[in-house]
């Protein structure tokens, strides 16, 4: 009873390790054969922005081997294509993603062999938790090679070496026999169930596929190697827009600014200088004052004048006498 419910498990983890071993090697292996034409954890980000491009070479292919390879896996890709030499190169550039709660999904146009046309468009999943990845890869029993996995190997996310460890560490032990971690590679294994076959998956800093190789019956029999990483030409006319902006901004606050201190300083200025006149005038002494000097010009009475005659009064400015009409002198 064991032995046969060993056996069972035995079978279901070859069948689903087998699942596992085809989907990487066909998601990785459409780098160079097969460009699509369809259109959590906090510590990991994504490693590159929009507009990068990210370029792998062909180094290896022994088309004869490869051939045998799926038609022991009874894979039936008619987009799979041997004709390409070693050399052959193709670019994916990441022209938008989603930041989701829980994965990035990129959205990549794909060009080949440094021509500028598009030969189509590819889009990736990445778990933003390893754990997510390992449980998607191993712990749900719904995963068929039909329904196919959820998450993509082309790309994990930044912290690299911790990112894969931990990714390590959430592989249930039953296939921890079969797939393991080193380093910053992923190692399958399927040697262990007689299927004949090794792929190795390593990746770089940022999180970038730099090594893709596969072994079958002791034969190496693919090499995808990561050949370049470069961001594309940005749009200048945003930048130059900002760059005028920015400055012009910069210069009309200036200006407002210096004038709203000059002004500030100027009232500051007069209001003092009041204070202090007002200040002056207050302190100064009352004897020091001295009172205005009056003309009196014109004001002095003049003494009562009498005829010489009569003794009568004059009057003033009269020639003769009003009693006596005596001339006066």
């Amino acid at each position: 009873m064991i032995k046969t419910k060993l056996w069972s498990e035995f079978l279901k983890v070859k069948s689903r390790l087998k699942a596992l071993f085809l989907f990487i090697f066909v998601i990785c292996f459409s780098i160079i054969f097969m460009p699509s034409s369809r259109a959590g954890s906090d510590d990991y980000d994504l490693g590159f922005d929009e507009n990068t491009e990210i370029t792998w070479e062909c180094t290896r292919v022994n088309e004869e081997k490869l051939e045998e390879f799926l038609d022991a896996y009874e894979a039936d890709y008619l987009a799979l294509d041997f004709d390409y030499d070693e050399g052959d190169k193709v670019t994916y550039k990441l022209t938008s993603f989603e930041d989701e709660d829980d994965y990035y999904r990129l959205y990549f146009d794909v060009y080949e062999n440094d021509e500028r046309e598009r030969e189509g468009i590819a889009h990736a999943k990445i778990a933003k938790d390893p754990e997510d990845l390992a449980g998607d890869l191993f712990d749900d029993p719904t995963v068929t090679m039909e329904s196919g996995f959820t998450y993509d190997f082309l790309f994990i996310l930044t912290k690299t070496r911790d990112y894969i460890q931990e990714f390590g560490t959430a592989i249930p032990a039953l296939y921890s026999l079969f797939v393991g971690v080193s380093y910053r590679s992923i190692i399958i294994d399927s040697t262990v169930l007689g299927l004949g076959d090794i792929v190795v998956l390593t990746y770089d800093d940022d999180g970038i596929l730099e090594e893709f190789k596969v072994y079958y019956q002791n034969y190496l029999i693919l090499v995808i190697e990561l050949d370049d990483v470069s961001k594309g030409e940005p749009n200048i006319f945003p930048l130059l827009i900002i760059g005028l902006i920015i400055p012009l901004i910069a210069a009309i606050l200036g200006v407002a600014i210096f004038l709203i201190i000059k002004h500030t300083k100027k009232e500051s200025i007069e209001a003092r200088t009041e204070e202090l006149r007002k200040e002056d005038i207050t302190h100064i002494p009352k004897e020091t004052i001295t009172p205005p000097i009056v003309d009196q010009t014109g004001l002095e009475l003049k003494k009562p004048q009498y005829c010489e005659l009569c003794g009568a009064n004059r009057k003033i400015n009269a020639n003769f006498c009003i009693k006596c009409g005596n001339k006066l002198l």
